[in-house]
């Protein structure tokens, strides 16, 4: 398995369904750029799956244009899936969030903190 990336990345005042928008589209982005070819998203934003999905209208021209940009980064994967989870099990982006809203806090509105580890990690030699 490969490692995976984590991001977390200010990006300004915004509401919350832009800031889901901006991580799925960063997210998608990301991969594509490390030739994941099939991808399975989850998302703690039920209105965000669900207008990637074409399920539910999109009124708000901004939510738009981004759901446009989603929908034409996960076209270009052999196969791509986006589900809502409940917020509870998606503990990690909140981690991530808030670490980038302290960033922006402190005045490092352009900083980028990307964080790897290992999803599969070999067994340590204590451990064989």
């Amino acid at each position: 398995r490969r490692p995976a990336l984590e991001v977390a990345l200010s990006i300004g005042e915004a509401t919350n369904n832009v800031a889901e928008y901006n991580a799925l589209i960063t997210g998608l982005q990301l991969a594509l750029d490390n030739g994941v070819s099939q991808i399975a998203v989850y998302v703690d934003s039920e209105l965000v799956a669900s207008q990637v999905q074409g399920k539910w209208k999109i009124k708000n021209d901004r939510l738009r244009a981004l759901a446009g940009k989603a929908q034409s980064l996960m076209a270009r994967f052999e196969s791509a899936s986006i589900t809502p989870v409940r917020r509870h099990l998606n503990a990690r982006a909140d981690e991530l969030a808030n670490q980038a809203m302290d960033a922006a806090g402190a005045g490092l509105d352009n900083d980028l903190s990307i964080l790897t580890f290992d999803l599969d990690p070999a067994p340590a030699e204590d451990d064989m």
